[in-house]
């Protein structure tokens, strides 16, 4: 079965009634496989993104030793690196594989064979930007089980999947930090090669803004305010 994309979209936030109605909506939709033990696992995605927080900690440490003007998104990043990895040693020793497999999985759909209660998480996390707190938690899976009451295991389950899918939005956010350091850095370097040309001909200003344009063909703001700055 195919996995579903590792990086989920931007989604709209919800008010803690929208969250509350959106909560009944999914549940509603959530139809359980039969078989629980026909599984897709849930730890490999957990390893990519703790092996791409990883990386960029390290990345971001090599660029604070050469660079003090590091951002908050950076600097947040690589103090709180050995918390978020405590979080991933937690879900790996909270989902042992023989409780992984009794949690009852979507019968389908994209997340078909993954946990239910992993899609409700998800979905908490994705329309809060993930600012959730006890009292947002108890809510949403309240609604959610007025239609669709969950296992005592799925239960126990819910702060499992909250720190797996918080993990998996950080490694989604810290990509993105990362390609904006990488945006600043040309930038800069683009900067220091303007002070050595005396003019500058139209091919070579294509090649700044070529070298300065996000995948969707337009100049990634942080690129330009960089240059500009």
């Amino acid at each position: 079965m195919p996995a579903p994309p590792s990086d989920a979209p931007v989604q709209q936030l919800f008010t803690i009634s929208q969250l509350e109605a959106h909560a009944a909506r999914i549940a509603a939709t959530h139809a359980v496989s039969p078989d629980p033990r026909r599984a897709h696992p849930l730890l490999p995605k957990l390893d990519l993104s703790s092996d791409r927080l990883d990386a960029a900690y390290l990345f971001l440490s090599a660029e604070a030793r050469t660079d003090a003007q590091a951002v908050g998104a950076e600097e947040w990043l690589r103090d709180n690196h050995h918390v978020v990895q405590d979080q991933v040693r937690e879900v790996r020793q909270h989902l042992p594989r023989k409780y992984y497999l009794e949690l009852p999985k979507l019968a389908e759909g994209p997340f078909e064979g993954y946990p239910r209660v992993y899609l409700l998480a998800r979905e908490l996390i994705g329309h809060t930007a993930g600012r959730i707190d006890l009292d947002t938690i108890v809510d949403f899976t309240t609604a959610y089980q007025r239609v669709a009451p969950l296992t005592i295991g799925e239960t126990w389950a819910v702060p499992i999947m909250l720190r797996l899918g918080l993990v998996e939005e950080l490694h989604r956010l810290a990509e993105d930090v990362v390609e904006a350091r990488r945006r600043r850095n040309k930038a800069r370097a683009w900067y220091s090669r303007l002070g050595e040309v005396d003019e500058w001909t139209d091919s070579a200003i294509d090649a700044v803004l070529e070298d300065g344009r996000d995948e969707d063909g337009r100049l990634a703001p942080v690129f330009v305010v960089e240059l500009l700055h």
